[in-house]
């Protein structure tokens, strides 16, 4: 099977992506295919949440197995999970943090669950609209201020 996801960011009003990928591909599939799509720098620290229809975080995703994270949520490598194992309806939601340092996040859902056998590695994107997201430097200029005065 074949997921349809649509993808918007809440601080940029016109942006819009809609990507089609295997069911089969992990989670660190889909992040890799969107760090090369939107031009983001995979180095850093990125997680995707699972979410409730309130976009209430559920389960935190990471790039890294953190063992007991003494969370709240469950925590997860993304390596280790298929998104065919966590997305089983039209509808269901995640939020992809692509910087964790300004909490920049962008919103998924699952639109459409298409038939077929086709292995969309890494994924395909079917609709762009916007510019691809980037911090704001004013946004990086008031988390580094904040940095010197907690460390100071």
């Amino acid at each position: 099977m074949q997921f349809h996801f649509r993808m918007v960011d809440p601080l940029v009003g016109d942006f819009l992506r809609e990507y089609l990928i295997s069911s089969g591909a992990t989670f660190y599939d889909f992040y890799r295919f969107l760090c090369s799509d939107l031009h983001l720098q995979s180095e850093h620290l990125m997680s995707f949440y699972t979410v409730s229809e309130d976009w209430e975080k559920q389960m935190e995703l990471t790039l890294l197995d953190m063992g007991d994270s003494g969370t709240e949520l469950p925590t997860v490598a993304m390596n280790t999970v298929r998104l065919g194992d966590v997305l089983t309806q039209v509808g269901d939601r995640l939020i992809f943090c692509h910087d964790i340092f300004l909490n920049r996040n962008l919103y998924v859902q699952l639109i459409a669950i298409e038939e077929g056998d086709v292995a969309l590695l890494p994924g395909k994107c079917l609709k762009a609209v916007g510019a691809d997201p980037a911090p704001s430097p004013d946004m990086e200029e008031s988390v580094l201020e904040d940095l010197r005065d907690l460390y100071q």
